[in-house]
């Protein structure tokens, strides 16, 4: 009758589950899965964060997590609202251009409040960087051919932007 404790499938892996060995051996006996291990780690971090965006779709603060993602989202967080907004939309198709809105001003707000802490974050941390890695020269060139392409340099972003939207 032990058999009947078991399912079918835990017998299968049984002989697989009690000799495995520890990762921890394992991984010290191969040091290229030490390596791919160490590169796993960020992708595993942005995975949890993009389950967290997504989680809040469930909550009835959706749309105050969706403002707070955008917002963050345009000055430094890595995970778009899109994922978010998306599941948003899924779930009420009505209310997409609400959704759609909240996301855009909040979204715009995050640029201007990104645009702000890179003006202010420049004198120090940004000079510190150029200094660094001795790109005082090329930083002033590139800040030379922007003034004098920047209307070009911003139609033709625009121009690539719209193309690109268009294929998909």
């Amino acid at each position: 009758m032990i058999f009947l404790k078991f399912s079918m499938f835990d017998w299968l892996f049984f002989w697989r589950k009690n000799n495995a060995p520890q990762f921890r051996e394992f991984i010290e006996s191969k040091p290229i899965l030490w390596l791919f291990s160490c590169f796993n780690w960020p992708r595993k971090k942005i995975r949890s964060l993009y389950n967290w965006v997504v989680g809040w779709a469930q909550t009835k603060r959706a749309e105050q997590a969706l403002a707070g993602i955008a917002f963050a989202e345009s000055s430094f967080f890595p995970i778009p609202p899109d994922p978010l907004l998306i599941a948003m939309v899924m779930a009420r198709p009505l209310k997409f251009l609400r959704h759609a809105f909240i996301c855009t001003v909040a979204s715009a707000l995050g640029g201007v409040a990104g645009y702000g802490i890179g003006m202010v974050l420049f004198g120090t941390i940004g000079s510190w960087v150029i200094d660094t890695y001795g790109l005082q020269e090329e930083f002033a060139l590139i800040g030379i051919r922007y003034e004098e392409n920047a209307f070009l340099t911003v139609f033709t972003a625009c121009l690539l932007y719209t193309s690109d939207a268009a294929d998909e």
